[in-house]
């Protein structure tokens, strides 16, 4: 029984490992990204919700980051989470209702959005997305979501 509870702990904690990353997300709608840490500094661009970004620096309270699209700026790291998340990278995703092509199709995603990440089963990452609805996308369509993931 022992042996099989540390398993059970084990599995849990390698399956979050799986979706942690070198990454922050951001956690509020339309976060701001700037050029400089300090809100004095321009807005180069903003950030949706979930969306990961690579932390390459910190300086203060504020991260200097790298979105999927190689673009670099800085964060507060009160706009940020820990919450695991991925974006997709390819032109378009389909996001299926089991870890598989041959599962339905939920919705298909675009270039850009971002998704809470739940686990990895092989390599179909379970996303979560609006109103608590789940679905499964391809690892190879998706960036961020995992230990040392470059864009």
């Amino acid at each position: 029984m022992r042996i099989v509870m540390l398993l059970l702990i084990w599995l849990s904690v390698v399956q979050a490992a799986v979706c942690l990353a070198g990454t922050t997300s951001i956690k509020v709608p339309g976060a701001h990204i700037r050029s400089g840490p300090g809100s004095n500094y321009r807005i180069l661009w903003r950030a949706d919700q979930f969306y990961p970004l690579e932390v390459l620096s910190r300086n203060g309270n504020w991260y200097r980051v790298k979105d999927f699209k190689g673009k670099v700026g800085w964060v507060h790291q009160e706009q940020t989470s820990d919450t695991p998340t991925v974006v997709v990278k390819a032109r378009w995703a389909d996001v299926r209702s089991g870890p598989g092509s041959h599962y339905p199709l939920r919705l298909t995603a675009e270039r850009g959005s971002a998704f809470h990440c739940i686990q990895e089963v092989g390599h179909w990452v379970q996303v979560g997305y609006v109103y608590g609805e789940m679905g499964w996308i391809d690892r190879k369509l998706l960036w961020g979501g995992r230990p040392g993931e470059q864009p």
